[in-house]
C-alpha cells in the first residue's frame, strides 16, 4: 500500500493503524512524506506488532518522527514477525542514547530485518561507530545506510562489518 505524500500526519496514522494493526495480508507499507510526527510512532508500532502481520517493508522517509517517535517505531520493529526492511531516511532523529539503544536492540533482537536506511538524520561518526560496534557478530545485516555526512572511515568500517560484498565480483575464468 503506497500512501506517500498524503499529509494526514499523526492523526491520520492513528486512524490508519486501527485497520492495519490487524491486517494479515499487507506486505509493503509506504508512508513517505506524510507529515507523521513523534506522536505517530506509537501507532506505527501497533501496526508492526500484530501477531499475524506479514509486513516485510516499511518506508517512512521524510516524516517528523524525531527521537521519541523513532524509538516507538523501533520498539515495534524489534517485535515484528516478518519485517525485513525499514526506511527511516530523514525523520529528524539524532544519536541520543535512547535512539542508539533502540537501533542496537532492533539489530540484535530481530534478525529478520536485514536492511536499515538511517541516512538524512543527525547521526555523526560517534553514533555510527556505536552502531558498527553493535553489529559485530551479527551476520544477518546486509545493508545499513548511515548519513552521508559520516566520514570515509565510518563508511569503510561499515562496509567491512557488513561483509564487504558490495560491488565486488568473483573471478571468472575459462574452463579447461
Amino acid at each position: 500500500m503506497r500512501l506517500d505524500n498524503n499529509q494526514f500526519g499523526s492523526a491520520g496514522i492513528e486512524k490508519l493503524s486501527q485497520g492495519l494493526a490487524q491486517n494479515s495480508s499487507l506486505k509493503v507499507l509506504c508512508l513517505q512524506y506524510c507529515g507523521i510526527t513523534e506522536e505517530g510512532g506509537q501507532f506505527i508500532s501497533h501496526i508492526l506488532t500484530f501477531v499475524r502481520s506479514v509486513l516485510e517493508t516499511l518506508e517512512l522517509r521524510g516524516n517528523y518522527l524525531r527521537d521519541v517517535g523513532v524509538c516507538d517505531v523501533l520498539s515495534g520493529a524489534k517485535r515484528s514477525k516478518a519485517l525485513q526492511y525499514i526506511d527511516l531516511f530523514d525523520n529528524k532523529f539524532s544519536e541520543t542514547p535512547q535512539v542508539i539503544d533502540g537501533l542496537l536492540s532492533c539489530f540484535t533482537e530481530n534478525t529478520r530485518i536485514v536492511k536499515y536506511n538511517l541516512a538524512g538524520n543527525d547521526i555523526t561518526d560517534v553514533g555510527a561507530h556505536k552502531l558498527i560496534q553493535g553489529m559485530i557478530s551479527l551476520s544477518h545485516l546486509s545493508d545499513v545506510i548511515v548519513p552521508e555526512r559520516c566520514s570515509k572511515t565510518v563508511w569503510e568500517a561499515l562496509e567491512n562489518q557488513l561483509g564487504g560484498k558490495k560491488g565486488k565480483k568473483g573471478k571468472k575464468g575459462k574452463k579447461k
